[in-house]
């Protein structure tokens, strides 16, 4: 069985050999949509400098007729973008989640401010309660000695 599979595998390499060389067109492709991709972005990090080397060095195997490792370079090229997107991403990422939390600070502040003023204005009608109801008392004392 490991016989056949091998054997499977080795013809469809064979085959596939006929067909690099449009798979490492393809692949170049790809990077280069990623380079330009990256530039529109305005991305420019570590990892794009180093996918846009191992892009020239892909074109450059390319050329000589290096096939495969010119695929291993437009690979290389091309997760390099990847990583470059990525590290892009996770900043814009921390950044709007700074951005949260310094607004959700300022409305726990807010929430705190508003809270004191019910309670003062909770307290207030409380006190004002407690006072409304002496005087009525008192006026119901004073109407009861009257009446005497």
């Amino acid at each position: 069985m490991r016989t056949k599979i091998l054997l499977g595998g080795l013809f469809l390499l064979a085959v596939g050999c006929a067909s690099n060389k449009e798979m490492l067109n393809t692949s170049i492709a790809e990077a280069e949509g990623m380079q330009n991709a990256a530039a529109v972005e305005k991305i420019k990090s570590p990892a794009t400098v180093q996918g846009e080397k191992s892009l020239l060095q892909a074109k450059q195997f390319a050329e000589e007729g290096k096939i495969d490792v010119a695929m291993d370079a437009a690979e290389k090229s091309r997760l390099q973008y990847c990583v470059a997107f990525a590290e892009k991403e996770a900043k814009d990422a921390a950044l709007a989640d700074e951005t949260a939390a310094r607004e959700l600070l300022g409305d726990e502040e807010q929430q705190k401010l508003y809270q004191s003023i019910l309670e003062n204005e909770t307290k207030g009608k409380e006190s004002a309660a407690k006072l409304s109801e002496t005087a009525e008392s008192a006026n119901a004392e004073n109407q009861t000695e009257e009446a005497k």
